[in-house]
């Protein structure tokens, strides 16, 4: 029998699988993995090392689908903001494995060309070396923190005890989507503000 022409099993295919096996609710197990891809574990084994490689796959796929990105012409102002929305895009659509990739080292390629580029942005404009570090944590925490709660329920205000107002503003916004949008461009300016006012930005 020829050998077919194409892998049954690639790093890719890996990533995705692992991915709607992480949308769907579930830890990434290399049992129940292979089973998704209908191949033995140590298949998966030959092409990935560990869980953790796994997980490095997934945020390689999620970075190279979404592609987050600075304009290098663009202002800090306008870069920051930028940096935000498309990261808390690409987290949101995948609230999940924001969890699981929050928990590993930024050892691929991708990550390193999308968190160096905010690191280049905010030194450029004028912000120390270990404090620009500091606010690519801090920002990256946010975007993380906003995808979460981009898989928590429309109205998350239904506490009897919490003030009617609140309750009923809560409630007013249509949607998660909407919610979760408000949150992340409501931080997203709080952030700009804040790096402004605190480092004596322009």
């Amino acid at each position: 029998m020829p050998r077919p022409t194409t892998a049954k099993l690639t790093p890719e295919k890996i990533a995705k699988a692992a991915l709607a096996q992480i949308d769907a609710g579930g830890e990434v197990n290399m049992l129940q993995l292979a089973k998704r891809l209908r191949v033995s574990v140590s298949s998966i084994y030959h092409h990935v090392p560990s869980k953790e490689a796994v997980l490095s796959l997934v945020r390689r796929q999620l970075l190279t689908t979404f592609k987050p990105h600075i304009d290098p012409a663009a202002d800090w102002e306008t870069g920051v903001l930028a940096w935000i929305r498309q990261s808390a895009k690409m987290y949101s659509s995948h609230p999940h494995a924001a969890q699981y990739l929050a928990q590993l080292p930024l050892c691929e390629e991708e990550a390193a060309e999308t968190y160096g580029a905010l690191f280049e942005l905010l030194r450029k404009a004028g912000v120390a070396a270990g404090d620009a570090v500091t606010l690519v944590e801090v920002i990256d925490a946010f975007v993380i923190g906003a995808a979460i709660d981009a898989s928590s329920p429309a109205s998350i205000y239904d506490a009897v005890s919490l003030p009617e107002e609140m309750r009923r503003a809560g409630k007013a916004r249509p949607s998660v989507y909407a919610r979760n949008t408000a949150v992340i461009e409501t931080g997203a300016a709080i952030f700009v503000a804040g790096i402004r006012a605190h480092y004596g930005l322009r």
